[in-house]
């Protein structure tokens, strides 16, 4: 009690304290005051729940036993009554004396053989017993007997449960009776069964589980026939009044109820399951009733004590915790005295900051986790137009605005994330004069492992902006202006170069001819340095971009093996190309950039290297069906590279020192040039160097495996031979290289110049090609929509179309297969390729074996790879030299033609000749001019400004060389 009233002046005290008191206080006694409710309402349903569970649980258990009665009696009854049947059958013979003591003699084993049954006998219709198991009951009249009245009166037949009586042998019990009736239907008497209530007492005492349960049997007039235990005063008692268990069951029909109240018997409060019980077969006129009850207080005795339990646990919980709350209110009053000393203590220090961070020009502030303002300095504030007191506690979004707040919301979020954000962005003043560009730093605030807000500090750096700028825009006109000139000088270079290469085919006596190997030796030596210059001025300009084609590794490394073999072999040095045997033979990237990149580290190291030798290895690191991971290193054992010369190696226009430079030469462009490259194949070239101890230059790449199998061009096509093909390209040059291809494979070529002619060739009757090489861009009608026209008629089965097309793009891929081809083939092609494809749309074997034939002598053209074009017309050298020429009289007035197309309204034709263009430079293997037409191509399909200087000089030099060639 003590207790008690120290909770209760507490709580007192609390609301006449301080309005800070109150204000501290008040809301915790509400709190307990809330929680205390919530358990006790929590408390007070479970107990309700659990006593409705308990009520279920015993109702159906209790349903459960009074099935089990009424299984067991029912069945009982059912036997009796198919015994009464059986007897009733042979009742006209009972007549003589002979006769009733073997009907004596039968009731006797029946009685034997069913536990329910006591006597069994047979009256005649005057109530005389002519035959009985029981020697004692013969002579006897029972008309005066209810179970012989009623079926006599009533002259139905069914089966007939009498009320419990007392018997003349002084057993308390009930008679089941059926009627007999003569040949006319006249009541003839009856056959009954006296039932055993030893038997039903057995049943009854088989549900009793414990010892407050009760069993018992009813009749159907209300009448009690048993109890158990065992009440002799209830024996007889009727029960059939209003509002008794009986009466309600009955009156419910019912067949099985269970109810809860008061027993009219007993007075007691129980709960009771009836079931009313009747024989399977048979119709009963008054079926009983049994029934199974238990105390109600026995039944929720358990749930008493718990519920008990919960209360006074209750009452504990709310004593212990007021009393805990006072204890801690306590406390916390001394806690509150303390902390208005510290607040006014960090009033005075928030002051002091306050004042500091007003006084700098950078912006700060900080954004709690709702994004609401709780400090800006003053530069913040006026940036928007506002007073550090209008912005205290306002949303982000209202401050800074809905724009801005989307354009920052990622790096509010990862802020918030905890991760610090530092970024820049352009702010238009609110006024619009301006625009200002800003660093900005999101720095989160951390409350232990929780992040509850964050810092903003941002630095106006317009003016360091607007300075980088001007620099980029100054180092982007000297990129520009570098290219150009570059490219000015690169053209006269070339004819230099041509025709010293012509010169040097004529008659020259050995000083004639050492001054021309000098003028070429030289003139290729100022072009690599021009070309590395126009390399560096692209790749600085951004205006390089890798492919992404299939090619042969091998073929790559052979190209730095060849180029270099002859220069480490005239300085006496070993030049070794290692390969591993796991390397993917085909793969998909830029072979081009990447022997550039190959080619300049060894150059570097035969250049540096004065004894000892070079090691170019490629070895596969990882590799898995779709991607491979390649390390290439060079190693040599040269002058070697000392940690300080290391650092400032990749700058552009920069040796390892100028001694270098004076000894060995070189603009120092090439590893600048060389480490971009392999940065845009998303890697980075190693170095490891001492001085005098050599040199090693790595990188890894990683590059998808491609599918193009290992097999080696054949120059003839058994397999193919007599079949028909037909090719549809309205480009001359090309349908001349596809026919005389095609042809040496051994097929029958027809072709086309558009989709309709095409179209037309294929309907031809008493014509049927295996397949159709399509051009995709053609005039009339282009090659996908002859595609869809010839997928009405036929089959990709029964007329393959192969798409020629010199577009390398995935969109464009697509579009052919969904037209309906088969496969498509990329320009420039390669023999093997277009034989592979055939034999696979074809369904052709390939041959087994292949020894490649003796080329022809070598051709040198500048801007060309012959090489690679003689490869493609499986060597081929006349059909190159044919279609080199036919090359020179197409395209002689194409620089008109060219600059005609740039006039306005024309756009549409230039990319298309444009296109056509540079199909016919890939099949020819004319790789500067493949170039020049890819970009100004991609140019122009992006809308983007375009000079057409760079494929018109390209395409003069191509056919100043072609026109260079002998006839």
């Amino acid at each position: 009690m003590r207790l008690l009233r120290r909770l209760f002046r507490q709580f007192v005290k609390a609301l006449r304290g301080t309005p800070e008191a109150r204000a501290e206080f008040m809301p915790q006694w509400t709190i307990l005051i809330i929680a205390l409710s919530i358990i006790g309402v929590g408390i007070l349903a479970f107990s309700v729940w659990q006593r409705g569970v308990i009520e279920r649980q015993e109702q159906e258990r209790l349903k459960a036993l009074v099935h089990i009665l009424d299984a067991n009696i029912a069945q009982n009854l059912e036997a009796s009554s198919q015994t009464l049947d059986n007897l009733r059958a042979d009742f006209p013979q009972w007549r003589t004396v002979e006769d009733r003591y073997r009907a004596r003699k039968r009731m006797e084993a029946l009685a034997a053989a069913i536990p329910g049954i006591r006597t069994i006998f047979a009256l005649d219709r005057f109530g005389n017993v002519i035959a009985t198991n029981r020697k004692e009951l013969e002579h006897q009249n029972f008309a005066y007997r209810e179970y012989f009245q009623t079926p006599r009166d009533k002259k139905i037949d069914q089966l007939y449960l009498s009320r419990p009586f007392r018997t003349i042998t002084g057993i308390y019990s009930m008679n089941v009776t059926k009627p007999v009736f003569d040949a006319n239907g006249n009541f003839d008497g009856i056959v009954s069964a006296t039932l055993d209530p030893d038997f039903f007492k057995t049943q009854l005492h088989s549900v009793l589980l414990t010892e407050d349960m009760w069993s018992s049997i009813a009749h159907g007039d209300g009448i009690i026939f048993l109890t158990l235990p065992d009440r002799p005063e209830l024996s007889g008692k009727n029960i059939d009044v209003p509002g008794s268990f009986f009466t309600r069951h009955r009156d419910s029909g019912l067949r099985t109820s269970v109810m809860t109240g008061t027993v009219y018997a007993t007075g007691e409060e129980r709960m009771m399951a009836q079931q009313t019980v009747s024989p399977v077969s048979s119709i009963i006129d008054r079926p009983m009733a049994v029934a199974v009850s238990r105390d109600l207080p026995a039944i929720y005795a358990a749930w008493t004590r718990n519920t008990g339990v919960l209360a006074v646990v209750y009452a504990l919980l709310a004593l212990l915790s007021s009393s805990l709350l006072l204890f801690y209110q306590r406390r916390q009053m001394r806690h509150l005295i303390e902390r208005r000393r510290m607040e006014k203590l960090v009033r005075i220090r928030e002051h002091d900051l306050s004042a500091i961070l007003n006084a700098i020009p950078s912006m700060v502030g900080y954004w709690d986790k709702r994004l609401h303002n709780r400090f800006g300095n003053h530069a913040y504030s006026d940036w928007f137009g506002i007073t550090p007191e209008q912005m205290k506690g306002k949303h982000i979004r209202e401050v800074i605005g809905e724009r801005l707040f989307e354009m920052n919301r990622p790096f509010i979020d990862a802020a918030l994330g905890g991760e610090q954000q530092n970024f820049e962005r352009e702010i238009p003043l609110p006024d619009g004069s301006e625009v200002r560009y800003s660093l900005a730093s999101y720095i989160p605030d951390w409350d232990g492992d929780k992040v509850i807000g964050f810092y903003v500090l941002v630095t106006d750096i317009t003016e360091v902006k607007k300075a980088q700028i001007a620099a980029a825009t100054a180092n982007l006109a000297k990129s520009q202006f570098l290219a150009n000139m570059s490219h000015e000088i690169r053209t006269p270079m070339n004819a230099i170069i041509g025709l010293s290469e012509l010169l040097s085919r004529t008659q020259l006596d050995a000083r004639q001819s050492d001054y021309v190997r000098k003028i070429v030796g030289a003139s290729k030596s100022l072009l690599n340095i021009l070309n590395d210059i126009l390399d560096y001025s692209k790749i600085e300009g951004g205006y390089v971009e890798l492919e992404a084609i299939e090619f042969r590794l091998h073929s790559v490394l052979t190209g730095v093996r060849d180029l270099f073999s002859l220069t480490a072999e005239q300085k006496g040095l070993r030049f070794v190309v290692d390969v591993d045997g796991d390397m993917p033979p085909v793969l998909f990237g830029d072979p081009l950039r990447l022997g550039q990149v190959l080619n300049n580290l060894v150059g570097n190291a035969i250049k540096f290297t004065e004894r000892g030798g070079v090691h170019l290895r490629a070895r596969c690191k990882e590799r898995n069906d779709q991607t491979a991971t390649i390390e290439f290193s060079v190693s040599d054992t040269g002058i070697g590279i000392s940690p300080d010369e290391q650092r400032k190696l990749f700058q552009s226009f920069s040796q390892a020192d100028s001694s270098t430079t004076r000894r060995y030469g070189g603009t120092g462009l090439g590893l600048a040039i060389s480490r971009r490259l392999v940065q845009l194949m998303q890697s980075d070239i190693e170095l490891v160097s001492n001085t005098g101890q050599g040199s090693v230059f790595r990188f890894t790449v990683k590059l998808p495996v491609g599918e193009r199998s290992e097999s080696v061009e054949t120059p003839t096509g058994r397999t193919l031979q007599g079949r028909h093909v037909l090719i549809v390209e309205d480009n001359e040059i090309n349908r001349q290289i596809l026919d005389e291809l095609l042809c040496d494979m051994g097929l029958f070529v027809d072709t086309a110049t558009n989709g309709f002619e095409a179209i037309a060739l294929v309907e031809e009757s008493g014509k049927r090609y295996e397949a159709v090489l399509m051009d995709l861009r053609m005039p009339l009608m282009d090659g996908l929509e002859a595609t869809r026209r010839l997928r009405r008629e036929h089959t990709a089965d029964r007329l393959p179309v192969i798409a020629i097309t010199a577009t390398a793009n995935e969109k464009e891929r697509q579009e052919c297969l969904d037209a309906g081809m088969n496969a498509v083939v990329m320009k420039p092609f390669e023999v093997a390729e277009i034989r592979s494809v055939l034999e696979r749309v074809m369904h052709a074997g390939s041959l087994a074996e292949y020894h490649e034939s003796e080329l022809y002598q070598e051709i040198e053209l500048p801007g060309f790879h012959l090489d690679r074009a003689l490869q493609r017309l499986g060597g081929n050298r006349k059909a190159l030299l044919s279609l080199l020429q036919l090359f020179a009289e197409q395209y002689a007035g194409a620089s008109d033609t060219l600059r005609r197309l740039c006039e306005p309204g024309r756009h549409n034709e230039l990319v298309e000749f444009v296109h056509t263009l540079k199909g016919v430079a890939g099949n020819l293997a004319a790789t500067d001019l493949f170039e020049a037409a890819s970009k100004l191509e991609a140019l122009l399909k992006a809308d983007q400004e375009y000079d057409i200087s760079e494929l018109d000089g390209a395409l003069q030099r191509a056919l100043v060389a072609v026109a260079a060639l002998p006839k």
